[in-house]
């Protein structure tokens, strides 16, 4: 599917216009025969998103709005874990890890999170970092958190 940039009409196929000077497809309203770009259904909830921000047909607005504490340390702890370790667990402190943060966050992937971690006490405020790490800047680790998020739910 397409969207158009200018007037945000969806559809399937582009029109072809011709000009004097060119041929060009564009949005199929000829009164705006604007340019377009590819869009992807989500599958939550069923927007037109581009490429950038959508994964496997969730969209990453809707991975972070689906977040929990509870299924952040079970994504970490059962797929990402020796990466989460070395970005936050095994840094060395003067490059600005927290050694309190280290320990608490060793702690917790090393605990059996379902039963032993309570989450409505101070664990809250421990585990924003984990949100952080999944979600900074939409990376690899975003993605995984999608295709992670698909099984779950």
């Amino acid at each position: 599917m397409y969207k158009c940039d200018e007037c945000n009409a969806i559809f399937e196929t582009p029109k072809e216009y011709c000009t004097e000077e060119q041929i060009f497809a564009g949005c199929p309203d000829t009164q705006c025969k604007g340019t377009y770009t590819d869009v992807f259904k989500c599958s939550l909830c069923d927007e037109w998103k581009s490429h950038d921000e959508i994964h496997k047909n969730l969209c990453y607005d809707c991975a972070e709005k689906e977040y929990t504490d509870r299924l952040g340390l079970k994504f970490i702890s059962e797929k990402h874990r020796d990466f989460f370790l070395e970005e936050y667990g095994i840094l060395d402190p003067k490059n600005g890890v927290d050694k309190d943060l280290k320990s608490n966050l060793v702690e917790v992937l090393e605990k059996d999170f379902v039963s032993l971690i309570d989450m409505e006490t101070d664990w809250n405020h421990k585990l924003e970092v984990v949100k952080e790490y999944i979600f900074d800047s939409r990376n690899d680790c975003t993605d995984k958190w999608v295709e992670f998020l698909q099984e779950e739910i």
